[in-house]
């Protein structure tokens, strides 16, 4: 069996009176990477992105944004109210400097890392990230209809409608104990590549994860939401750290024409399209790969 990583867990309160929750795993003196995980989610990191990060000297740490499980909700917040978090918790990690990685609805939070914190981030990777919706040029709502178009739908009709939905998903998730239940009530959207991901310690991994994402209630989830489909609150030509866009041709729920789009309207950014991976393989099949094109952007 393999060796478990070193990990804490741990509340923190912001000069603003909020409270953080704080995961962080891997060598105490490794370099940092604070990782912004996706739409629900919440501090609980996976094993698999611990041990690749240890295998580099790298420590990982992830932080419940405001509402997720364990950290005070923001009311109204956007992007660019990230970056704050993001500097607090690196300074109570004792990091300077650090990278910065965003997976699907993260990848927001991580772009405006790029563009707020560009003295102290060394790199950011965003994958499988929505474009924002003013982008120029883009049918944004061409191939989310399938996943996100619901959704959609609820936030066209209002907060009481966005709210009634997302609390009827959050009801299922709480629910979830087994491997089946994430196989095939959640996994069903997916593409082929994905499906297969939901094995092993990954599919241990999501059954715990999935109730702690709403185990604090919707509103974490809502306020992303928000944001994912309104104002980000920053301009990504603000955008002076290195950064790298990965996407996987099988992704079902983040159409490859956002990130197509990110990675053009990025200054400099480099884009990775794996055709043969998904929303999910790219976290679990390519993330060491994933990680040394960080480390190789930053350098």
């Amino acid at each position: 069996m393999a060796e478990r990583m070193r990990r804490r867990e741990f509340r923190a309160r912001t000069p603003d009176g909020r409270w953080l929750a704080v995961e962080e795993a891997g060598p105490e003196d490794g370099d940092l990477v604070i990782f912004h995980t996706g739409t629900p989610g919440s501090h609980y990191i996976f094993e698999g992105q611990i041990r690749e990060c240890a295998k580099r000297g790298l420590r990982i740490a992830c932080v419940s944004r405001p509402g997720y499980l364990g950290s005070t909700r923001l009311r109204g917040r956007s992007y660019a109210d990230n970056p704050a978090d993001t500097a607090f918790v690196a300074d109570r990690l004792g990091a300077e400097t650090f990278y910065v990685i965003g997976h699907s609805g993260g990848g927001g939070p991580a772009l405006a890392d790029a563009a707020l914190l560009a003295d102290r981030v060394r790199a950011v990777t965003a994958i499988s990230t929505f474009a924002p919706r003013s982008a120029h040029g883009l049918d944004w709502r061409a191939g989310i209809e399938l996943v996100n178009g619901p959704e959609e739908e609820a936030l066209e009709a209002g907060d009481e409608a966005l709210q009634r939905l997302l609390e009827g998903e959050a009801s299922k998730m709480r629910q979830v104990t087994t491997g089946a239940q994430i196989r095939d009530d959640f996994g069903r959207l997916h593409s082929e590549v994905d499906r297969d991901s939901f094995v092993g310690e990954f599919l241990e991994f999501q059954v715990k994860s999935y109730p702690l994402a709403v185990q604090d209630g919707i509103w974490g989830w809502f306020d992303d939401d928000k944001i994912i489909w309104g104002d980000w609150g920053f301009d990504l030509a603000e955008i002076a750290a290195p950064v790298s866009v990965w996407q996987g041709g099988e992704d079902r729920i983040i159409p490859t024409a956002h990130t197509e789009w990110l990675a053009r309207n990025i200054s400099g950014a480099q884009f990775h399209l794996l055709p043969d991976e998904g929303h999910v393989s790219l976290m679990t099949r390519r993330y060491g790969e994933i990680l040394d094109d960080l480390i190789e952007l930053g350098a």
